[in-house]
């Protein structure tokens, strides 16, 4: 009783919490005066406000945590979605107090019940709350209640107000509805009994992207727990304590703007030694992080192939019932299974021993992210959410020392309209009645965010017909072999692989479909490589060869080392592809000659074609812009995200002059 009695004085607190003058011009001073009048008050103080509270100290959800709303009203979407929809199976929508019958609004809430494949939908303007299923067209009465009646019975009569038939519709719809925390036993059992999925649900990207942090944050958190693990490891011989130790400290260069120091054997241990708020420690935690993003993409791609039925299904519903028995009930066998499967399609990335791959979750931490993914049909992913994640995850000594920052899709679509990447006839060449695919690059790739776009943009044309099986392999293929980048760091070039894979991921689903085959049994690498884009100038005859020579012996610094098949993607790009690409495209590195010195001596010492190009007070992508045009076949088109002042700076003179020689 005193719970309930809670409840409810908690709500007529919330109903009270409110200057209503303010939001009726001075008339209405409390809240039954208020709910007398019309207003179209829904965006003002229904949703963020009065609804909101409920939500939150009622309800018990926590937005930005386990509930999401939209930031910018868009039509057809909810106002209010749990992250957790297996277990909590419904969608919250407010209305403003002109809205005086709910019910108007059902085959509204209706179509995001269907959408979501959820149970119910509720609607509320803070004076009614009906709720709604999408079989029945009349609001389920057992859940509704009135909130001004609850208002004045609580006022007049706290007692009698528990006797009340609105007061019990009320109470069971706070426990019908309220936020529920799983035990792991429980999110286990969750995702073996998931409902499965039609391939009609629609996907909540702002949901999911909220969820992918969570993850991130939850394996972070597990891979600190694990450093003496992995000290253990490194002294077995199971991982390179060198190749760690390297990215640990150019991370600390980073942080602090000095110069990178030279590794001894025994910094390893240092380094794993060290406190968290030193300069080593700091940089420590941010490779830690990257470890974790490592982790959760890899997760993410396995369920997206596995909902679009391009590997078997091991992560969800049956599929993880099965093997989750088969294997004695061990999560991490399931998991490495799951990785088995899509090593076949991709091996690069679910079978390489790299600075990352040394992790594994601990159980709690991987079906706690396997719980979160298991709310979401990943097969409808077409959108770059790894370059959303991505712009959380660039730190700032990134965008201060290494010129880095993430490219909004907004300036990226204005790039790609400027050079008239937006029809077919930019997609493909016509040749003897085939569609060949017009070459693109991006020299500074970040998290492809220039990429993704494109091979958004050639998939979703709607001159390509989606039934036919042609057509979608001009488009696998226009992606698999047309598109070719390359990025220095090595976490942003893995994002740019994953987030390509995504980008194909609606073509093989389809093509599936279709055809009941897969498009490509023999896995092909992607056109992107990890190395500095400096290294990929065109042959300069004017070099001696003692300087060519000097140039091909600077040792590379590989984390992740290149196949075979992808060592023939940097010669492409280097030699064979020169003056072959129609469009090259990017956002390139933005850092001065003043302060970052070194980094222009380490270039003009490795490459001495640079020397030419180079002058005093330049810009690293004035070399970038050269290199670009290098590149271009005749009629070619190069778009830059750049400075304004090149146009004028000394600096930039020899650039000017390229550009002048070799474009227009």
């Amino acid at each position: 009783m005193k719970k309930n009695l809670d409840f409810i004085k908690k709500t007529i607190q919330i109903l009270d919490s409110v200057s209503y003058e303010n939001y009726s011009n001075g008339k209405d001073k409390v809240y039954l005066e208020y709910m007398k009048g019309s207003r179209a008050d829904e965006d003002k103080l229904i949703s963020p406000i009065l609804f909101r509270k409920f939500l939150e100290s009622i309800l018990g959800f926590e937005l930005g945590k386990n509930i999401n709303t939209q930031e910018l009203k868009v039509g057809g979407k909810p106002d209010y979605i749990p992250v957790d929809t297996h277990t909590h199976p419904f969608v919250f929508d407010a209305k403003g107090t002109d809205t005086y019958k709910l019910s108007q609004h059902h085959p509204q809430i209706k179509r995001y019940i269907q959408s979501q494949g959820l149970k119910y939908g509720i609607l509320t303007n803070m004076r009614d709350l009906d709720v709604y299923t999408s079989e029945k067209k009349k609001e389920i009465e057992e859940y509704n209640f009135n909130f001004e009646e609850l208002y004045r019975d609580f006022k007049e009569d706290l007692v009698r107000c528990l006797e009340k038939e609105n007061t019990k519709r009320f109470l069971r719809f706070v426990e019908k509805f309220s936020y529920i925390e799983l035990t792991i036993e429980k999110k286990i059992e969750r995702i073996a009994k998931a409902k499965s999925w039609t391939g009609e649900e629609e996907i909540n990207v702002k949901s999911l992207t909220d969820q992918l942090r969570h993850i991130v944050n939850t394996l972070h958190d597990d891979i600190k727990e694990k450093k003496s693990e992995l000290v253990s490891m490194f002294e077995v011989g199971r991982v390179s304590g060198e190749n760690i130790a390297d990215e640990i400290e150019e991370i600390s260069a980073q942080i602090s703007g000095r110069e990178r120091e030279k590794m001894t054997p025994e910094t390893f241990d240092k380094i794993m030694q060290v406190d968290d708020i030193t300069l080593y420690g700091k940089a420590r935690n941010a490779f830690f992080r990257r470890v974790a993003y490592f982790a959760m993409t890899r997760i993410l791609l396995a369920r997206v192939w596995e909902d679009i039925g391009f590997v078997e299904q091991s992560l969800y519903d049956s599929g993880f019932a099965k093997w989750y028995e088969n294997f004695n009930r061990e999560i991490k066998r399931v998991l490495n299974y799951a990785f088995e499967l899509s090593e076949e399609r991709y091996p690069w990335l679910f079978n390489t021993n790299n600075n990352y791959s040394w992790y594994k979750p601990s159980d709690d931490a991987l079906i706690d992210s396997l719980y979160g993914l298991s709310n979401f049909y990943l097969g409808k992913l077409d959108q770059d959410i790894l370059g959303t994640i991505y712009e959380d995850y660039i730190e700032k000594v990134d965008k201060k020392n290494k010129g880095q920052y993430y490219t909004p899709r907004e300036i990226v679509n204005f790039i790609w309209d400027r050079v008239g990447f937006n029809n077919p006839k930019a997609f493909f060449w016509h040749i003897e009645g085939k569609r060949i695919p017009k070459r693109i690059f991006d020299p500074a790739t970040g998290s492809g965010g220039f990429l993704v776009e494109a091979a958004r943009r050639i998939r979703d044309y709607p001159h390509f017909d989606w039934n036919d099986p042609q057509d979608l392999m001009d488009i696998f293929n226009a992606i698999l072999w047309g598109i070719f980048g390359s990025e220095i760091s090595v976490f942003p070039y893995y994002l740019t692989q994953v987030n390509l894979l995504i980008q194909l991921t609606p073509v093989i689903r389809r093509y599936i479909e279709l055809t009941g085959k897969k498009p490509r049994e023999q896995p092909t690498p992607l056109g992107i490589i990890c190395g500095d884009s400096m290294e990929l100038h065109n042959p300069d005859p004017s070099l001696l060869p003692i300087e060519i020579k000097k140039e091909k012996e600077e040792p590379r610094r590989e984390i992740l080392h290149f196949t075979i098949a992808e060592k023939k993607i940097y010669e492409k790009i280097k030699d064979k592809l020169i003056g072959k690409f129609a469009y090259i495209c990017a956002n390139p590195p933005y850092i001065g000659e003043k302060g970052h010195k070194e980094l222009f001596q380490h270039t003009l010492r490795s490459y001495s074609y640079w020397k030419k190009y180079y002058q005093g007070k330049m810009d690293y992508f004035y070399w970038f812009i050269i290199l670009g045009l290098s590149k271009l076949r005749k009629y070619g088109k190069l778009g830059f995200i750049t400075t304004s002042y090149w146009i004028t700076a000394d600096g930039a003179l020899k650039l000017r002059k390229y550009i002048l020689e070799n474009a227009k």
